[in-house]
């Protein structure tokens, strides 16, 4: 019983640690109030309402770094995050779409240039 309790209460720390980092940033400036915003939005689908398509979306995204021919696609995922309100499902299931399609423009890119590299050392 104590072991089903501490799991429940888990993800409720998680995201007040989380929610206390994302503050301390924004008030040390490194992170603007809509940054913040669209942070505990995220973090409030991915470790409370356990949302794992978005959480899937997310590390498909993060899992390679990008390089200046993504950076543009990198802006606009994050432009698109910020001006969109994640709480409603209406936005957040347009805004996963086009952020997938980006993912997948961006992933297409970097295999293309990891290709190309690859040609060049053999």
């Amino acid at each position: 019983m104590t072991m089903i309790i501490n799991l429940k209460n888990q993800a409720g720390k998680w995201y007040t640690e989380l929610a206390r980092m994302i503050d301390a940033m924004q008030i040390k400036g490194r992170l603007k109030p809509e940054e913040a915003h669209c942070l505990l939005d995220i973090i409030d689908l991915v470790v409370v309402q356990k949302d794992l398509e978005f959480l899937r979306l997310l590390e498909e995204f993060t899992q390679r770094e990008g390089n200046p021919e993504t950076h543009e696609i990198e802006e606009i995922v994050k432009a698109t995050l910020i001006s969109t309100n994640l709480k409603q499902s209406e936005s957040k299931e347009q805004v996963t779409e086009v952020i997938g399609e980006l993912i997948r423009e961006r992933t297409r890119i970097l295999d293309n240039q990891q290709e190309d590299n690859d040609g060049y050392l053999v």
